[in-house]
């Protein structure tokens, strides 16, 4: 849109369309849309496009699936004959890389983004159903003082991987927000979304003297055109703040230049008087036009937002300093005053001195806060590292795993009756000196002692049952059964780790412990949570069933309190988490079959065929090598 544009009173945020390039106007080309040939088009070998969702200025967005994996995608494309100039590919080419990068999950995800031989530009990103919080606001008008801080928390965890990775979007506003619905998460869970105008670290799409944006979001710095760093999308973030708090923008204008004039000289009115008065005050801060006057990152926000909810001003930190300010310089006056009438040089020192000292330890007071704070970003930034770790590393060996049971029970399949048997090693062939229901045991045992998804515990019993099937339907052979099960009992204990203490504990159990114990390094109530906060967070956001989900908790926070247990025998004494039941004995010898715990959620396996018994006979082919 061009700086003389005019925007209709009335026009929403959904309807405000991004500012492009400001100096030079533009007219609008019109196109004849190839949309009809997309649909049933291939993408790539990887996507299948069903339907079309919608389309904008820069192309179109299509429903499309993703066969090898059964998963629904959104398509973005921008279409040869639409690229008019080459500025609109390269803001899609930056949407693309700028939201890839990222890993949050407050982030839409980019799966795969690139160029098709006709010249069509393509971004796959995660399919997300839900609403936008422009349509929200128009549904719902004015929103609860917690559900505008929920929703503008998780904004903030979006901005913070985004400016740390050295990203700001310059495009926030309502209709670039998602709000989903998930099992297991309170309230809404937010996806930040449309990078297509992002300023990324060592490049930028913008011209010189151009802006990009939407004028009713845009902060003054970025208004003027000027350099620009994380606090101006604070700004928008303090936009959409007081747009969920009143359900009105805090400047309205018929016009783009209205907008400009407003943001860069103009003071919003004062929020409604139902709004809390602390939070109020986060607002004021995020729409000062001093970008030095606002929040130091998106972390501190959030911060602040919760505190003032609590009715904890976010301002009153700065009061006291400016309070010890002036204490001291009141201290130093009456000093002078008394110096004046008399009094000694020496009790004039001393005033000062006083005085002195008593700015320097509020300077320290300041100094150990921000510290403080620094290590609470850091413990949780590593929560979610490690907590996203453990679950790439234990699906990726499902994946290796379930691909080679596939291999072997193909292998099987494949064999022709007349074929010669095939030479089987010593340890297996000890192995198969044990009946099908004494192997079960030995298998249930194996999986039992190893940290294994649910999920892929339940496929693979899933699985035995097909494979016993065949047996009685006279396609496969018992000894063929027995030799799959021998080579799974290997696989599954060359394949996963063993378990750790405290990996079998119930969530809540885990929990407790976590926020109870003793810890080094220290860890107040509030690191504690925000730790536990971040590792739900992680999974939440991954689709993963709802036992792996419970799962993968159980591990990261089992892990947490395994690294922050004290060396000191006696305070470790109240964090020491139990051994898993069974362990290496489990894996040397045959337990009656019995059920997961019912955290775990997986399925124990098949029972004991009849007139069969479990050994308990040592089983030298399960150690360790």
């Amino acid at each position: 849109m061009a700086s003389g544009a005019e925007i209709e009173p009335e026009l929403s945020d959904a309807e405000a369309p991004t500012l492009a390039a400001i100096p030079c106007a533009a007219s609008p080309t019109t196109h004849s849309g190839p949309s009809a040939s997309m649909i049933g088009r291939d993408i790539i070998g990887q996507y299948v496009i069903e339907a079309k969702l919608g389309e904008g200025g820069m192309g179109e967005v299509y429903l499309a699936e993703q066969p090898a994996i059964g998963r629904k995608v959104a398509i973005k494309v921008v279409h040869s004959q639409l690229r008019v100039v080459e500025e609109q590919a390269e803001r899609f080419r930056n949407e693309a890389k700028a939201a890839a990068s990222l890993s949050s999950p407050h982030i839409v995800e980019i799966f795969n983004w690139g160029e098709l031989d006709d010249g069509t530009l393509f971004m796959a990103m995660e399919y997300l159903r839900g609403q936008t919080l422009a349509e929200l606001l128009d549904e719902r008008g004015p929103l609860e003082p917690e559900l505008a801080v929920a929703i503008a928390t998780q904004i903030c965890a979006a901005l913070s991987e985004a400016h740390a990775a050295g990203i700001v979007h310059r495009d926030l506003k309502p209709s670039n927000v998602m709000l989903l619905e998930r099992d297991g998460h309170e309230g809404y869970f937010v996806k930040v979304l449309d990078f297509g105008v992002a300023k990324l670290e060592g490049a930028d799409i913008t011209a010189s003297g151009a802006m990009f944006g939407t004028p009713q979001y845009m902060s003054p710095e970025q208004l003027r055109a000027g350099t620009i760093d994380g606090r101006s999308d604070l700004y928008a973030l303090g936009v959409m703040l007081y747009e969920m708090l009143s359900g009105e923008l805090p400047f309205r204008s018929p016009s783009a230049i209205g907008y400009i004039t407003a943001h860069l000289h103009d003071q919003p009115p004062a929020l409604p008087g139902e709004v809390p008065r602390a939070l109020a005050e986060v607002v004021e801060l995020l729409l000062a036009k001093n970008a030095d006057e606002r929040p130091r990152d998106a972390n501190a926000t959030a911060a602040e937002l919760r505190a003032a909810l609590g009715g904890r001003s976010p301002a009153a930190r700065r009061r006291a300093r400016r309070r010890a300010l002036r204490s001291g310089l009141a201290v130093m006056i009456v000093s002078a005053v008394i110096a004046a009438l008399g009094l000694s040089a020496w009790q004039l020192w001393r005033w000062q001195n006083q005085t002195e000292l008593e700015l320097e330890r509020e300077r320290e007071r300041a100094l150990a806060l921000e510290q403080r704070v620094r290590e609470q970003e850091a413990a949780v930034a590593l929560a979610r590292e490690q907590a996203q770790a453990l679950a790439e590393q234990q699906l990726e060996s499902s994946t290796e795993v379930r691909r080679q049971r596939e291999d072997v029970q193909q292998r099987h399949l494949e064999r022709d009756g007349g074929d010669a048997p095939r030479e089987l090693d010593a340890k297996t062939r000890a192995m198969l000196t044990r009946s099908r229901a004494q192997l079960e045991d030995d298998l249930r045992a194996v999986l039992d002692a190893r940290r294994i998804p649910p999920s892929e515990i339940d496929d693979l019993w899933r699985s035995h049952a097909e494979r016993v099937a065949a047996v009685a339907a006279g396609e496969l052979a018992e000894h063929e059964l027995r030799e799959e099960l021998a080579s799974m009992i290997e696989l599954y204990r060359k394949g996963f780790d063993r378990k750790r203490a405290g990996d079998d504990l119930p969530l809540d159990q885990l929990e407790r412990r976590f926020m109870t114990m003793a810890s080094e390094p220290a860890l107040s109530e509030d690191d504690r949570q925000a730790m536990i906060d971040a590792i739900y967070e992680t999974y939440e956001a991954r689709e993963l069933s709802d036992d792996d989900r419970t799962y993968f908790k159980q591990l990261a926070l089992a892990k947490l309190i395994r690294e922050h247990t004290p060396d000191d025998p006696g305070q470790a004494e109240t964090a020491a988490l139990p051994k898993p039941e069974g362990g290496d004995q489990a894996e040397r010898e045959d337990p009656q079959p019995k059920p997961k715990s019912a955290s775990s959620g997986a399925s124990a396996g098949p029972a004991p065929a009849e007139g069969e018994t479990g050994s308990t006979l040592p089983l030298p082919s399960l150690d360790d090598p």
